[in-house]
């Protein structure tokens, strides 16, 4: 790389440059010039010499600051900090010699843009790279699908009211898949919310959409230990090993499988779910007896030398989140495993087995709530729907037997 390199999300500027130990491009570069597409901004940066490798001139419109972030024999890299009085500003070359000038992005501010641009600006911004690495990896799969859609609108459409009833028509195409159509508003909402905030958009018209999906509509299913010894017997040794553990930890899937040696205690399993993103909820597991023993089973599994995970498969490595899941239901399909309705049961319902199991142990909505990662709440509605219902009519069960004496 020679000269200066520019990556740019509408906050600041991160720019890099070869230390002159390593420079091979001439001390002094060509400038390029900052021009507005409104107003009357405009300033010029300069590759700079001495004491200060980035100097800028500007007018009374534009404030601009450098710090140094990292410096190594070959690079120094900067955090460029600028606040300007203007919108629709956008990089363009200075009349020079372009064989001279290093390679660099340009990029716009918003202005008129297109959503398509709104996009790149948004996956480029820290609210995006704060995710967790499986919700990016999701979340990208719909933001693909929204440009495919609609990349080639303009941005400042997506100020318009009117937008809302394209995205009703959206969302009411998978009305037949009520879950999809409301992940994908989810996804659309934080990305305008985000616009918002930068000034690409007036207005949140994702906001305050009704959802399709009724939640809480498989509270009621959860694994009998009969249903779990079943597939136990019956699945091979590593989706079973996959099974026993959900059964007595109650993590989900991408936790399950990514659970590490270092994170299990002398008497707990400590782990930040992958699910509490900024919130950082730690599930704190107490260690019973028979979960010991199967910890101390599984260390015994033939594994990679590399692999620190619990869980292995058939081959000694990690599971992924999808392997484990599509060898799960696997064994569940050939044994027809379903709730009483008729709907097929998850993985993701082995943790409401094992919260129904904490709460008849006696355990507050708290202590439960702290172990699985859960709110209070949450919990109170596992307790009324499994615990206070079976109390209810082991009451009345009683109070019948009475009566017959």
């Amino acid at each position: 790389m020679r000269g200066l390199s520019m990556s740019f999300n509408h906050a600041a500027i991160h720019a890099r440059r070869p230390t002159p130990q390593a420079r091979t491009c001439p001390e002094s570069l060509a400038a390029r010039s900052l021009k507005p597409s409104k107003g009357s901004l405009a300033a010029r940066y300069y590759s700079g010499v001495g004491d200060n490798p980035l100097d800028f001139t500007d007018d009374s419109s534009i404030r601009m600051t450098t710090e140094k972030t990292e410096e190594s024999d070959m690079f120094e890299s900067y955090q460029i900090r600028f606040s300007l009085t203007t919108q629709g500003m956008s990089y363009e070359s200075a009349k020079v010699d372009e064989t001279t000038l290093p390679s660099l992005f340009t990029t716009t501010f918003p202005g008129d843009d297109s959503f398509n641009d709104l996009i790149e600006a948004y996956i480029l911004s820290p609210e995006w790279t704060q995710l967790a690495n499986r919700t990016r990896y999701v979340w990208r799969l719909i933001v693909e699908r929204i440009r495919r859609r609609w990349g080639d609108t303009p941005a400042s459409l997506w100020s318009d009211p009117k937008q809302l009833q394209a995205i009703l028509s959206w969302r009411n195409e998978y009305a037949h898949q009520p879950r999809t159509a409301d992940h994908q508003l989810t996804v659309l909402h934080h990305m305008l919310a985000w616009a918002r905030l930068h000034g690409w958009v007036t207005t949140n018209i994702a906001s305050n959409i009704p959802r399709l999906y009724k939640p809480g509509s498989r509270a009621e299913i959860i694994w009998l230990s009969e249903e779990i010894e079943c597939f136990c017997g019956n699945a091979p040794l590593h989706i079973s090993d996959g099974m026993r553990l959900a059964a007595m930890t109650g993590l989900r899937r991408a936790d399950l499988v990514a659970l590490e040696w270092s994170e299990i205690e002398e008497f707990t399993i400590k782990r930040v779910t992958q699910k509490s993103g900024r919130r950082r909820k730690r599930a704190i597991i107490p260690i019973t007896p028979d979960l010991r023993m199967l910890l101390d089973e599984l260390k015994h599994r033939d594994r990679r030398a590399e692999i620190k995970t619990v869980l292995v498969n058939s081959r000694g490595l990690s599971w992924s989140g999808d392997g484990f899941s599509h060898g799960f239901n696997e064994v569940r399909d050939a044994l027809d495993i379903r709730h009483t309705d008729g709907r097929k049961k998850h993985l993701h319902d082995v943790r409401g087995t094992y919260a129904t199991r904490l709460v008849k142990l006696g355990l507050s909505d708290q202590e439960v709530g702290d172990i699985m990662g859960w709110s209070a709440q949450q919990v109170s509605e596992i307790r009324k729907i499994y615990v206070e219902a079976d109390t209810a009519v082991q009451a009345i069960i009683n109070r019948l037997s009475m009566s017959r004496v």
